[in-house]
C-alpha cells in the first residue's frame, strides 16, 4: 500500500512519501518465538527519524520544530516574539483542520509531577515523550502546553518557591533504553532545560544547556531548587554509554544562565550516570545524589549544599540496569 501527500507551502514543495509493505507469510507455520521481534519497534522507530541521508541528526528535533513554526505561522501571527516571515498568505495550518483518530487508548510515562506551592489544584506533568502537561481543577481536566517544545521528553519539572511563576523542566528520557544504554527502545534524547516565567504557559531552552554545543545535557534526569536560594538550581544529567566522561550533577547559581560540573564524588559513585537528586527541606545543606552504571546503583551525600560528598550508608544496588529513586518528607526523613 503507498500513501502520497504533498503540501505546497510559499517556501518550497514538500512532499512526504511513506511507502508501508505488508506482508503475511506462512501464518500457519509461524511459531511463538519467530512472531515476537522485540526489536523490529525500535528499528522502525528509527527508521523513521533519518533524515534523506540516511542518517539522525543531534538537533533534528529543533529542526522539525523550526519548520514546523513556519508552516504554522498566518500572516501577522507572532511566535516566540517574531512576526511570520511568510508572504501573505502563509501556510495557515490550525488545529481547526485536524480532528484526532487515535489510538485513545494508549498509556505512557509520567516522569514528572510539580504542584503549585500555593494553589494545590494547580499540577504540571511531564510524560516520557508527550510533552507536558497541566491541571486547574486537581486533575480532572487535563491540558497539554503544546507540542512546540524543544523536546517534548520530559523527566523533571520544579517549581521556584518564591516565584511559582518561574518555573524549570529538565528534558531527555534515558530510562526507556536498554540495559547497556546502547539501543534505544522506548527512550528520547532531550535538548537540555527548559525555562518558564508565566506559570508553564510558554518555555524557553536555558543557552547554557544546549546538547549541540555541551553533550552533557543530552538527558537531564532530574532536577532541584534550593528552597531559598532561586538563582541555585541543580541538574542531574546522563550519557548514553556506560563509563562516559560526561553526565553528572551540575550547579547553578545564577538561575540556570551558567553552570558548573560538581567533581567531589566518592570513587565508587557512577557520577556519569546521575539520576536523582534532592534537597533536604529542613536543611538545604544536606544534599543527596543516586547514580547507577556497571557494578550497580548507588547513594552519595553532601552535608555542605553540594561542594563535597561521600558514600551513603546504603548498600549498593548490584543490579547493573537497576536506579534509585530519592525522596524527602517534610520532616526531613529520606526515603
Amino acid at each position: 500500500m503507498l500513501l502520497y501527500f504533498s503540501l505546497e507551502t510559499p517556501l518550497k514543495l514538500c512532499t512526504i512519501v511513506v511507502a508501508c509493505a505488508i506482508g503475511v507469510v506462512g501464518l500457519l507455520n509461524t511459531t511463538l518465538a519467530h512472531a515476537q521481534k522485540p526489536f523490529k519497534r525500535a528499528e522502525f522507530r528509527l527508521l523513521t527519524m533519518q533524515d534523506e541521508n540516511q542518517s539522525i541528526p543531534p538537533d533534528a528535533l529543533m529542526q522539525g520544530k523550526a519548520q514546523a513554526d513556519l508552516l504554522r505561522w498566518a500572516p501577522g501571527k507572532v511566535i516566540n516574539g517574531a512576526s511570520s516571515p511568510l508572504e501573505p498568505g502563509g501556510a495557515g495550518i490550525t488545529s481547526a483542520a485536524w480532528q484526532a483518530l487515535g489510538p485513545g487508548n494508549v498509556g505512557g510515562r509520567i516522569r514528572a509531577v510539580a504542584i503549585h506551592p500555593n494553589d494545590p489544584n494547580r499540577i504540571f506533568i511531564g510524560a516520557a515523550s508527550g510533552g507536558i502537561w497541566y491541571t486547574t481543577n486537581a486533575g480532572q481536566t487535563w491540558t497539554p502546553v503544546g507540542d512546540q517544545l524543544a523536546s517534548l521528553a520530559i523527566s523533571s519539572i520544579v517549581y521556584d518557591p518564591s516565584n511559582p511563576d518561574t518555573m524549570y523542566a529538565g528534558t531527555g528520557e534515558i530510562f526507556g533504553y536498554s540495559a547497556n544504554l546502547a539501543s534505544p527502545t522506548s527512550g528520547a534524547t532531550g535538548a537540555g532545560v527548559l525555562k518558564s516565567t508565566n506559570g508553564g504557559l510558554t518555555w524557553v531552552r536555558l543557552a547554557s544547556t544546549n546538547p549541540l554545543t555541551d553533550a552533557n545535557w543530552q538527558f537531564v534526569n532530574r532536577m532541584a531548587i534550593h528552597p531559598s536560594n532561586p538563582n541555585r538550581l541543580f541538574a542531574v544529567a546522563a550519557v548514553l554509554g556506560y563509563g562516559a566522561s560526561l553526565g553528572g550533577v551540575f550547579v547553578s547559581t545564577t538561575g540556570g544562565n551558567s553552570w558548573t560540573k560538581l567533581t567531589n564524588y566518592p570513587s565508587s559513585f557512577p557520577l556519569y550516570q546521575a539520576t536523582d537528586l534532592k534537597i533536604n527541606p529542613v536543611n538545604a545543606q544536606n544534599v543527596v545524589a543516586s547514580g547507577y552504571g556497571v557494578g550497580g546503583a548507588r547513594v552519595a551525600v553532601s552535608l555542605d549544599g553540594g561542594t563535597t560528598w561521600s558514600a551513603s550508608a546504603m548498600p549498593t544496588i548490584s543490579t547493573q540496569g537497576g536506579r534509585i529513586e530519592l525522596a524527602f518528607a517534610s520532616d526531613g526523613t529520606l526515603f
